[in-house]
């Protein structure tokens, strides 16, 4: 009693399948929702984006408009001023020209350098006031010699807010006269007009001073007032989200006009993006409302079948478990079905897994006892050599170490291959530095690196005591080659001598000459020595396939029947 409450106890909370089917709708679902309510705020900032390029296109366009009015109201007082009456200075004649030129557009102003006024069409001709309301222009005029658009400013003859186009007339390059066209700021609303857009979209031009000159929605309310620093940013592209003049949020965007100095603004209210997204959401919230309930409603309705399959698979199971035979009738759910047909094919995975665990052994076994062959033989061979006991025990040692070496490497690998490269490397590890080793740089199989690693041993074994390695500077260079011989590839390995003492032809023939040339022919390779007296000489050339890792391992009896 005790010990089943302690296990019931360390489990964790356990539901049922409807409760995890019910929250799977869940899962589902709400991302689902999730989804689509990113896309809304996805579509929402598109409309934004959209909104706001429209606002940029149309300030491009507002501004471009009234730069070229500018531009055509400068154009007609160049021409004015070319007149051949103000050459002559005859004013009345000029007054008359002017005035019948404008057809009561607007109204020219000529004043002097001074400020005082020269001719005036707004009045009868001699009736002008003495000076003009506009100094600034004139002094901005001194400055420049360029033309002016002026500010706002409430004209002496108008009685109202107006504002000049201006042009100097130059004499000697020194302003002698200021000829200005006066004109309205109700004169900037067919401008606007001519943007036709919808009655929500407001527009506005206000001066350097930030003065408002016309606004296309409530104009007479607003022309002459100081417009508040939020909406001005003359210098500013970008679309911001701010209140107008109404109080209204809105998407404002403001550039300055270059020729006049003035700013031009454009809004749109925000409830044009926002109205929209407020009724999607309120669309999405029953939509996500029903979507919980029916998912739900599902998750309970397919728990049924899912829970009486998932019973069947338990007793299947508790039955598998006592070794006891169990139905395989079908269920209502495919991974019982294939959790049922795992079971019945258990027993048959369990007996190759055994029977593949006997096969590792055995191969192991194999090993085993090849690798005791060889040990015998190089023991055996060792012995025979005419040398001490001490002599042999050093060679044997130094023979099975090789060995060892090259079994290290393998068991690295899997036993399925071992680079050449680091064979040769941990040969000549004593002597890197008068040895150089090119092409050696490919895989062989197991049998290939036992073969190596004595050929190698014996060579370097060889050069130490007698040859190049034996004596400061002397040198063994080491190469491999690939090339094809009768449609196969063959490996090639020369080891070349130089820089030792003369070489002589070995006068009987021990176990290293019988790993060099005897054991290398039975394994396959094709063997040359030369025992140059200006060093010692050993090429082999031997089928790729016989060495390469892809190739089934040689049996280490047939390698080893020579040692």
């Amino acid at each position: 009693m005790g010990a089943g409450a302690g296990r019931s106890s360390g489990r964790a909370a356990s539901y049922t399948a409807r409760a995890y089917l019910s929250l799977l709708g869940l899962a589902i679902t709400i991302p689902i929702l999730a989804l689509f309510a990113g896309l809304m705020l996805a579509s929402a900032g598109a409309q934004r984006a959209q909104l706001e390029h429209q606002v940029s296109q149309v300030l491009d366009a507002l501004v471009s408009d009234l730069d070229r009015d500018l531009d055509r109201d400068i154009a007609i007082l160049n021409t004015l001023a070319t007149s051949q009456a103000v050459a002559n200075e005859d004013w009345r004649t000029f007054y008359d020209q002017a005035k019948a030129g404008l057809q009561g557009r607007a109204y020219i102003v000529l004043v002097d350098a001074d400020g005082r006024q020269v001719v005036n069409t707004y009045v009868p001709y001699g009736k002008q006031p003495a000076m003009t309301g506009d100094m600034e222009t004139i002094r901005r005029m001194s400055e420049t010699k360029a033309p002016v658009v002026s500010n706002l400013f409430v004209s002496l003859v108008v009685k109202k807010p107006v504002f000049n186009v201006s042009i100097p007339i130059l004499k000697d390059g020194r302003l002698r006269y200021v000829l200005s066209l006066g004109l309205l700021p109700d004169d900037l609303l067919p401008l606007m007009a001519s943007a036709s857009l919808g009655p929500e979209w407001v527009m506005m031009v206000w001066d350097a001073n930030g003065v408002l000159l016309a606004r296309s929605r409530d104009n007479g309310r607003y022309v002459g007032t100081k417009l508040p620093e939020n909406l001005r940013e003359g210098d500013r592209r970008a679309v911001v989200r701010t209140q107008n003049l109404d109080g209204v949020d809105v998407l404002h965007a403001t550039m300055r006009s270059q020729l006049s100095g003035w700013s031009v603004g454009v809004n749109v209210p925000y409830a044009m993006i926002s109205e929209p997204m407020r009724r999607s959401l309120l669309l999405w919230g029953a939509a996500a409302a029903l979507a919980i309930a029916i998912a739900l409603a599902l998750g309970l309705g397919f728990a049924r079948p899912i829970t009486s399959s998932l019973s069947a698979a338990a007793k299947a199971a508790a039955a598998f478990g006592h070794g006891q035979p169990f139905a395989l009738a079908g269920s209502r759910l495919k991974e019982v079905d294939a959790f049922l047909d795992t079971l019945t094919t258990a027993q048959q995975e369990l007996s190759r897994a055994q029977s593949h665990q006997k096969l590792l052994t055995g191969e192991l076994q194999h090993r085993t006892q090849n690798l005791f062959a060889v040990i015998q033989a190089i023991v055996s061979r060792s012995l025979v050599e005419g040398q001490t006991l001490a002599q042999a025990k050093r060679v044997i040692t130094e023979r099975l170490l090789a060995l060892a070496r090259a079994h290290a490497i393998l068991a690295g690998a899997a036993w399925e291959s071992a680079p050449l490269q680091e064979i040769l490397k941990r040969e000549l590890i004593e002597d890197a530095e008068s040895v150089d080793v090119k092409g050696c740089d490919i895989l062989v199989n197991a049998s290939a690196a036992q073969q190596f690693a004595l050929i190698v041993h014996e060579l370097t074994t060889n050069a130490m005591k007698y040859g190049a390695l034996s004596v400061p500077g002397g040198r063994v260079s080491i190469g491999g080659d690939v090339q094809q011989a009768n449609g196969a590839p063959v490996f090639s390995l020369l080891w070349k001598e130089s820089g030792g003492p003369p070489v002589a032809n070995p006068t009987r023939k021990g176990f290293g000459s019988v790993i060099l040339i005897d054991t290398a022919k039975q394994f396959g390779m094709d063997v040359r020595v030369d025992y140059d007296a200006n060093g010692l000489s050993y090429k082999l050339h031997v089928p790729l396939s016989r060495i390469a890792p892809s190739a089934p391992p040689e049996s280490a009896s047939s390698a080893e029947a020579g040692l």
